[in-house]
């Protein structure tokens, strides 16, 4: 649209992270009391008069929330900023998972700082829109959906449908039960009385089944 993001002026005294949206790829860990982002998108962004857009939103930043004060956590490795990953706190390993959208699962161990690639991850694919959260009842990770771009709106589409289990201490995975309809985009939210989480699925074209779905990490059942 014409627009630019510029840096404000105390930008120089007090870095932050450049405005953006970060998809998935955030998550609070409570016992630092902080936020981390990683990677991002803003076509928009400025540095020192010239426009360079997305690659000023990669990699990972930390929010003090005790401070208001972010830090710059560099990291080489990092995961490559794809666009439209996601990324969850697992409080047993005291890590941050991300899940990129080529199927590649990474570690950040925030003791170190550092970004490591998983030893295993879900088969190799295009995983657009997919999602990451920490399941209590198992100690692992559920990574759910994700595909082609827009890829949900053209037939069955049963990568979308794929559900992972990430073991985050022996970095294993496992195939879980396929959801009844396709997820992109799509938050597993945990109902801890339940032990079950739920999510929304909708579909304004009926290209997919819509509605309100549970999953029982106990039955691996829908």
């Amino acid at each position: 649209g014409g627009y630019r993001t510029v840096e404000l002026p105390d930008n120089d005294k007090e870095p932050t992270a450049a405005s953006r949206h970060v998809y998935r790829a955030f998550d609070f860990v409570p016992e630092l009391k902080s936020v981390f982002i990683c990677n991002g998108a803003n076509q928009s962004v400025m540095k020192n008069d010239k426009h360079v857009a997305h690659d000023e939103c990669n990699g990972a930043w930390r929010l003090d929330l005790k401070t208001n004060r972010w830090t710059a956590m560099p990291s080489a490795p990092f995961p490559p900023n794809g666009l439209d990953d996601a990324m969850a706190y697992c409080p047993d390993t005291k890590s941050l998972i991300y899940a990129g959208n080529n199927g590649q699962v990474w570690i950040l161990e925030l003791a170190e700082g550092k970004w490591r690639k998983a030893k295993n991850s879900p088969p190799p694919r295009t995983a657009f829109g997919r999602t990451i959260c920490y399941d209590p009842t198992k100690k692992r990770m559920l990574l759910i959906g994700g595909g082609r771009l827009d890829g949900w709106q053209k037939g069955p589409a049963p990568e979308f449908r794929e559900l992972f289990g990430f073991d985050p201490r022996a970095e294993t995975v496992e195939r879980l039960a396929d959801g009844p309809t396709a997820f992109c985009e799509s938050q597993l939210a945990y109902d801890s009385k339940r032990e079950m989480f739920v999510t929304v699925a909708v579909f304004n074209k009926k290209e997919q089944p819509s509605g309100m779905f549970g999953y029982d990490p106990r039955k691996n059942a829908w």
